[in-house]
């Protein structure tokens, strides 16, 4: 009975250690993902040699989120 109730235990934590790894996984994906969609971003607008009706905007900084950027459209991720 010991014997069992300990594998249980032991079962139970695997199962939780493995949601929070792939929980974990899941969220590095999406900042290293935001991370290259800025940096792609912000390499567009470098190139950008004028802007005379501010088209691309003065919020388009690495402090400000590329979601409201004007003139940034961002679709859930399911959708890429």
């Amino acid at each position: 009975m010991l014997i069992m109730k300990m594998f249980h235990m032991a079962v139970s934590f695997v199962i939780v250690l493995l949601v929070q790894l792939c929980m974990a996984s899941l969220s590095l994906d999406t900042s290293s993902s935001n991370f290259t969609d800025l940096s792609a971003l912000l390499a567009f607008k470098s190139k950008i040699k004028t802007n005379p009706n501010n088209v691309l905007g003065s919020n388009w900084t690495e402090t400000e989120n590329f979601c409201n950027w004007v003139e940034v459209s961002v679709a859930a991720k399911d959708s890429k």
